[in-house]
């Protein structure tokens, strides 16, 4: 939203001054141009961002699940952990793989390739001495969703795999859960 905005603003300053106008007062390489077009570019800039800003607070206010995205960016920006378990062999980074999303952690499935078949949208997961845990992924992410595909990745709760994570460092273990119920 805040991108179009931007977007279209850029659209009307050059249907108001012309492409030929504003690329002439551009050339003219007067510093107080330059400055000013700086300044409200920058300001520009500073405005889109707080408004993505504003908008996850409202969010979060309101109580409603977070869009698309908002789950991108979370999933983009969180810390690299390396991950590993002592339960299955596994090794990698957590770069746009590992993600909290409403209290709950989320993990991709190209960390578990090794443990997951896929069937269309239905993915059975083969973990050593354990059953077999048959789950379904939802087009988009809603709060306690036991799977979620984000841009042609899928992502599972690793609560509904019976798995918690534990940290030491830079590393996440995939754990048995502390306690489980009796």
């Amino acid at each position: 939203m805040a991108q179009m905005l931007a977007f279209l603003l850029g659209i009307g300053l050059l249907f108001v001054t012309g492409a030929d106008g504003l690329l002439h007062w551009l050339r003219t390489g007067d510093p107080l141009r330059m400055l000013m077009v700086g300044l409200v570019g920058g300001g520009a800039a500073g405005m889109v961002k707080l408004l993505a800003y504003v908008r996850g607070i409202y969010h979060l206010q309101l109580g409603l699940p977070l869009d698309t995205e908002q789950v991108k960016y979370k999933v983009t920006n969180w810390p690299v952990y390396h991950v590993r378990s002592p339960h299955f062999s596994m090794e990698g980074d957590s770069r746009r793989s590992l993600v909290m999303l409403d209290r709950e952690w989320y993990i991709s499935i190209r960390l578990l390739t090794s443990y997951v078949s896929s069937r269309d949208y239905r993915y059975t997961f083969r973990f050593p001495g354990r059953d077999d845990i048959v789950l379904s992924s939802s087009a988009q992410y809603l709060p306690g969703i036991s799977m979620f595909d984000l841009d042609d990745t899928a992502f599972v709760r690793l609560s509904a795999l019976d798995y918690a994570l534990r940290f030491e460092e830079n590393v996440a273990y995939i754990v048995e859960p502390a306690s489980k119920p009796a």
